[in-house]
């Protein structure tokens, strides 16, 4: 799954993803569902940016994640992904993994902790207010070392096909393997509490090997 990620961009997000709107980017280390987070999505043809807060109200849910392996079962859900997917921009994201001293958390991040993409749906709700979701799918090395699943990454050349392509070119992207060269290091488990943020959260700590198997 995907349940916190960080946001403090080194470049202007505008210029990355050629978005002809602008949001304020607060450099976040610790971005929880139900708080808000940029959004890059097509509208009219032309690519914007938004704020728009995490997690899809669906019943008495707060759908933060989309398994790709059901996505299309569900008609509500395959029609956000036929017509509304979305980048999510990223520095970096946490994974725990179980030991005996309790959830132990992990950063994973690329190179020079320079933005990617995740893979998402977006939608507005009743009262007018817009939420995404971030898909998922079974993970692959390193993040499967932590845990079972991960977020779906977007390589950047492939981000236009993901806004502007149809579902049947958007389901093959979910299947390529993406080339985001990942690194992780084990971080402070003050990570584990929303109400934490700074650039502290996503510094390295030492490794603890007595991890449960």
């Amino acid at each position: 799954m995907c349940g916190r990620f960080s946001l403090f961009p080194n470049e202007d997000l505008p210029i990355r993803y050629a978005s002809s709107s602008d949001v304020q980017v607060q450099h976040r280390y610790n971005i929880a569902p139900g708080q808000k987070s940029v959004v890059v999505l097509q509208n009219d043809g032309a690519t914007i940016m938004k704020n728009m807060k995490w997690g899809l109200p669906i019943g008495e849910r707060n759908v933060i994640n989309l398994r790709k392996e059901t996505l299309m079962q569900k008609k509500h859900f395959q029609g956000l992904f036929e017509n509304q997917r979305c980048l999510i921009p990223v520095t970096g994201f946490y994974e725990w993994r179980p030991s005996k001293v309790g959830k132990i958390p992990f950063f994973f991040h690329i190179p020079d902790l320079r933005t990617f993409s995740l893979g998402g749906v977006w939608m507005q709700d009743q009262m007018g207010e817009q939420e995404f979701a971030v898909i998922t799918l079974p993970s692959q090395p390193p993040v499967s070392q932590v845990h079972h699943r991960m977020p779906l990454f977007i390589d950047q050349a492939q981000e236009g096909e993901w806004l502007n392509g149809t579902a049947k070119q958007a389901m093959g992207l979910m299947d390529i393997r993406a080339q985001t060269t990942l690194r992780m290091h084990q971080v402070a488990p003050t990570v584990n509490d929303p109400i934490n943020d700074g650039p502290q959260l996503v510094q390295p700590v030492m490794r603890l090997e007595n991890w449960s198997r």
